[in-house]
């Protein structure tokens, strides 16, 4: 065997590696909360939960060496490592505990090392037309398992055969006290402004509406601009057989999820897709037309119901509490001082219910610019050609970006999900494969 068929056999093994760590992040909470339940101690669950973290730093040092190697570098791999850098030194500064500090060097490291590693390891369009197909089935198998659970199962299947919020709290949270998790199942219901009936949420393998939400979201957009706008289901090794039908199987489980965040960017996403496509001024006008309508029926029922639920008020609150906190620090606060992952090590944290927020009350403005810097160079290319409309005989591709990179900006406005590795872990693999084979004018 010579060294180039020697590279290619080491090739798919790494590429292997990542398409099990996909299947790995959507089976791992509940394969996780069944072995806690049979008695595995917790410190093995432990591992066994950051076993994907050990992969991708793995990972992101071959990638290193072997961009070095090869000197193929890329300029969002320098802002990238930059970034990483300055959350470590930054990391000196503040007073929060080692844990709750770790833990932020964990979320901010993720994406910088995603993206290389999709940059280093997806390099052929074999092994990126492979992954987009593995992200969609993946995703598929969360979609139906979330449609079986939310018509079939009890409430008993998730508090005793599998029960995932008493292994979130011991496990992942490190809370003995499982009192709580064992009544969280009813913290899912709510009228979400119907003011007619209480539905549970959707939680699939996840175990959270939120992370089963935004996980399908990126494969939904992958669909949708791939297979059902556009026949390149081929290329991508994707079915064009029942289409639709898959395509509404992943919308009808985003929407019991119930997630405000996923939903408005998909609706935006769709109105301005067939608006641009058909020219139509009814497309457009929906998305102004159906809340007005909304509103002159029941004007309180924005305010009554929609904002009476628990989650609503509780977004609401620390979104205003996180902005109060960036003007009172805008050069930032120190690493573990705020966010949803913070406030698990450190009760002190703030919380924001926004990735940009939670980013600046830490890291400050600095830290924004640099983080931007880093995530504008990995799309940049593909954005400033769709400004020039120099797209013609690459059109998906180009949707596919932008429409993906578009809704997780808006979901970092009002969400913390654009840090969370289990719900995003696939977009940040994807922007470095993408950039590699938009390189490589492959796609």
């Amino acid at each position: 065997m010579g060294p180039k068929q020697h590279q290619e056999q080491i090739d798919k093994i790494i590429f292997s590696i990542i398409a099990i760590m996909l299947y790995w992040i959507a089976l791992q909470d509940f394969v996780g909360a069944f072995l806690y339940r049979v008695g595995m101690p917790s410190i093995m669950l432990r591992m066994l939960i950051l076993s994907k973290e050990i992969v991708v730093v793995f990972l992101f040092i071959i990638s290193l060496a072997t961009m070095y190697a090869r000197k193929h570098f890329d300029v969002s791999h320098i802002v990238g490592v930059a970034f990483i850098s300055f959350v470590v030194i930054f990391s000196i500064y503040g007073n929060a505990p080692i844990n709750s500090k770790l833990s932020s060097i964990r979320i901010y490291s993720l994406p910088v090392m995603l993206s290389c590693i999709g940059y280093s390891c997806i390099n052929t369009f074999t092994t990126y037309s492979k992954y987009i197909k593995h992200v969609v089935m993946v995703s598929l198998i969360v979609a139906i398992f979330g449609l079986i659970e939310y018509i079939f199962l009890p409430v008993s299947f998730w508090t005793e055969i599998v029960p995932i919020f008493s292994f979130n709290q011991v496990v992942k949270y490190g809370n003995e006290d499982i009192s709580e998790s064992l009544e969280y199942f009813g913290n899912f219901y709510g009228d979400y402004g119907t003011g007619y009936m209480s539905l549970r949420r959707l939680i699939s393998l996840f175990g959270s509406p939120l992370t089963t939400g935004y996980f399908i979201f990126f494969s939904f957009i992958i669909y949708f601009v791939l297979v059902v706008d556009a026949d390149e289901s081929r290329k991508y090794g994707l079915s064009q057989n029942n289409k639709y039908i898959l395509l509404f199987l992943l919308i009808g489980c985003m929407i019991f999820t119930f997630t405000r965040g996923v939903l408005l960017p998909v609706i935006g996403l769709l109105v301005y897709h067939y608006g641009m496509k058909h020219k139509s001024i009814l497309t457009f006008g929906t998305i102004i037309i159906i809340p007005a309508i909304w509103s002159i029926i029941d004007i309180d029922i924005i305010f009554q119901n929609l904002f009476q639920d628990a989650s609503a008020t509780g977004h609401l609150i620390e979104l205003l509490q996180g902005i109060n906190a960036f003007i009172d620090k805008p050069l930032g606060g120190g690493l573990g001082t705020a966010g949803a992952w913070a406030i698990r090590f450190n009760e002190d944290a703030i919380g924001t219910e926004s990735s940009i927020l939670s980013l600046g009350i830490q890291l400050g403005i600095p830290g924004i610019i640099i983080f931007f810097t880093f995530w504008w160079y990995l799309v940049k290319k593909r954005f400033i050609e769709i400004l020039g409309l120099n797209y013609k005989y690459r059109q998906q591709q180009y949707r596919l970006l932008v429409y993906s990179t578009l809704g997780y900006l808006f979901t970092a406005i009002i969400s913390e999900q654009l840090f969370t590795f289990t719900s995003v872990a696939a977009y940040w693999l994807y922007l470095g494969a993408e950039l590699r084979e938009n390189k490589s004018n492959n796609i």
